[in-house]
């Protein structure tokens, strides 16, 4: 018999899951859906018990009644980054604070460019302080919840925290780690730690593990709650989008990914790291390789994307983050489609219209479990580190005779947009503070 992969990713609103084998060859798939908790406005949670570990059992037990052969390898990605602050058995002390989405953490973020500098944070982290880092939030628990950081002993993610559930092992993907700013250096892997201390002082970090490599192994214990072999390799995971992007072959210099989903993602792949005041840089997932990643616009629903076109989502979200990249020496070779909003051809044709570029789209459109299920055989020692499982269906092409509009547009909104930048920010803050966070 085959042996046989288990990849499972946990998202905002739903968590996926795939069997397949060592081929890429599909077997099974499986879906749960559930809630997100808005208890504040600009507060965006998970109960990791209720949504993370049951919707990772229940899917896996599901599963596990359809593979044709023996798991081999186990591997889970999730949103992020997430911020989960757990007692030193890996036990939640608290619901999970979300990603970017959960905007709480704006006074810390203050706090943290004036204690260290905005310049300063980029050059030892590769990337900017934001909404999407974890070290905003941990100053956000010492503020204002004293009771749950005195019992907070490790710091947890989606997949870390189903990792330590199964093996015992308290370890962080680097991909994962690199959000953690300003605690991480992406370029040595290494934590820096008289930041780290600083901003979360007492707090004992992981040990950082590559997303393709072991984590662990499934113990006794972790055996008997799934159901899965014992002794098997789960490999460490990361964050979705970027596991996603190994699934479809993103993995050479040049290699960019367009995200379609609830947030607009771009990454473009170089061979070397690079400091941009604009493009967040963190490790890849092949060996040898960095993603540039470019701010992404968290607009909601595809629906309210597409109401937003008018409004110049493409030009913000698409457009002028390829033109910085290719301002920061990127090259832009080949791009890649994925996500929901792959499946209807209005978006992508707007947006190869908008940036005049080819963009591919996959035959398997799994999602991010795909690639956990290429991950976990790597960690398996099933495949190569730099095998892929990639095959594309179709291609999309820019419309010339669009060309000209498009470029006119583009240039009104380059001339509109910083000078209705202050109201923008405004009715950004006013969205936050009423609650109208999109529904994930």
């Amino acid at each position: 018999m085959a042996e046989v992969l288990l990849g499972i990713d946990i998202g905002t609103s739903n968590t996926k899951a795939v069997i397949a084998h060592a081929d890429g060859a599909v077997l099974a798939t499986a879906q749960r859906e559930h809630a997100t908790s808005y208890p504040r406005p600009g507060f965006v949670e998970h109960d990791p018990e209720e949504i993370w570990w049951n919707d990772f059992t229940a899917l896996t037990a599901e599963l596990l009644e359809q593979a044709d052969g023996p798991i081999a390898g186990v591997s889970v990605s999730g949103i992020g980054a997430c911020t989960l602050p757990a007692d030193a058995d890996g036990n939640p002390v608290r619901d999970a604070i979300l990603y970017g989405v959960d905007t709480r953490a704006g006074e810390e973020i203050d706090e943290l460019l004036d204690r260290y500098g905005e310049s300063e944070i980029l050059e030892r982290t590769l990337s900017a302080v934001s909404h999407g880092s974890v070290g905003p939030k941990l100053l956000w628990l010492q503020h204002h919840e004293p009771d749950v950081w005195e019992r907070t002993k490790q710091l947890l993610m989606p997949n870390s925290f189903i990792i330590e559930r199964l093996t015992d092992e308290y370890t962080l993907d680097s991909i994962s780690a690199s959000f953690c700013i300003p605690m991480f250096d992406p370029r040595t892997r290494t934590w820096i730690d008289e930041w780290a201390e600083e901003v979360a002082p007492g707090l004992a970090l992981p040990r950082v593990v590559e997303p393709w490599e072991e984590a662990g192994r499934i113990s006794e214990r972790g055996a008997e709650l799934t159901g899965l072999p014992a002794n098997i390799p789960i490999c460490a995971g990361t964050i979705d989008a970027f596991v996603e992007s190994a699934s479809v072959g993103v993995k050479e210099p040049g290699d960019v990914m367009l995200t379609y989903g609830t947030t607009m993602g771009i990454a473009g792949l170089v061979d070397e790291p690079v400091s941009s005041g604009t493009l967040n840089s963190k490790p890849g997932v092949f060996p040898g390789t960095h993603i540039l990643i470019g701010p992404t616009a968290t607009s909601g629903a595809v629906t309210d994307w597409l109401r937003a076109v008018s409004d110049g989502k493409p030009f913000d979200s698409v457009r002028s983050i390829i033109e910085t990249l290719s301002e920061a020496s990127v090259p832009i070779e080949r791009v890649v489609a994925v996500g929901g909003g792959t499946r209807g051809a209005l978006w992508t044709q707007i947006v190869s219209d908008v940036t005049g570029l080819s963009q591919e789209l996959s035959e398997v459109t799994i999602g991010a479990c795909y690639g956990d299920c290429l991950f976990a055989a790597r960690a398996a020692g099933l495949i190569d580190n730099d095998t892929d499982w990639a095959t594309h269906a179709e291609q999309v092409e820019p419309v010339a005779e669009h060309a000209e509009l498009y470029d006119t547009l583009y240039r009104i909104y380059g001339e509109l947009y910083p000078a209705t930048l202050s109201q923008s920010h405004e009715l950004a803050k006013l969205q936050t503070e009423q609650g109208m966070v999109p529904d994930g």
